[in-house]
């Protein structure tokens, strides 16, 4: 797949993020906890300037999101989802936490997790197409920064790392970086 194909539903959905931050209606209460969230999104895998040019494509992501513990401006949720590759590369399912901070009453948020992963990538270097990742169970860390459209809705733009954190004191831990635009749907 070519790079503008792959860039275009970014651009898209940046777009679409743009129009709704520019008339978000200032009657909801967008800084309100949902209680659950269901979450898609369209993400990038392994590009960027600090990733080999083994293993890309586009991914597909689903998540479930379930608040724990609600804090003043702030939560914690437990999550898990999983990310599919459509390029034939390596595809994962996760389990974890992670905190959401909201910035005072606006509708921006922060987002910070960690958990472990299960993939189907390879563990040893097989071919020059696939990444190496060294053991089938992975720690996975996720940071990102959205805007809640409306009580329903929200979008971020997302990064998350699996790796072994080098506890295989070996060469076959690689890693693997993931980017791209979530939409959530708060119920």
């Amino acid at each position: 797949m070519t790079t503008m194909k792959c860039i275009r539903p970014f651009c898209l959905a940046i777009t679409g993020l743009l129009i709704s931050i520019t008339t978000h209606a200032d009657t909801s209460t967008t800084n309100a906890l949902p209680e659950k969230i269901i979450i898609a999104g369209a993400l990038a895998h392994n590009k960027g300037p600090i990733a080999s040019e083994t293993e890309d494509g586009p991914d597909i992501n689903f998540a479930y999101h379930h608040l724990l513990k609600r804090f003043d401006n702030s939560g914690l949720y437990g999550h898990g989802g999983a990310v599919i590759n459509l390029a034939d590369g390596t595809s994962y399912a996760y389990l974890g936490g992670t905190g959401r901070l909201i910035f005072g009453s606006s509708p921006f948020y922060a987002e910070l997790g960690g958990g472990f992963a299960v993939h189907d990538g390879d563990l040893e270097k097989k071919s020059d197409d696939k990444r190496e990742l060294g053991s089938r169970i992975l720690f996975r860390f996720e940071i990102s920064a959205g805007y809640q459209i409306n009580d329903s809705f929200s979008a971020s733009i997302f990064m998350d790392h699996i790796s072994n954190g080098s506890i295989l004191n070996d060469d076959n831990n690689r890693g693997l970086d993931t980017y791209g635009l979530r939409l959530g749907y708060s119920y």
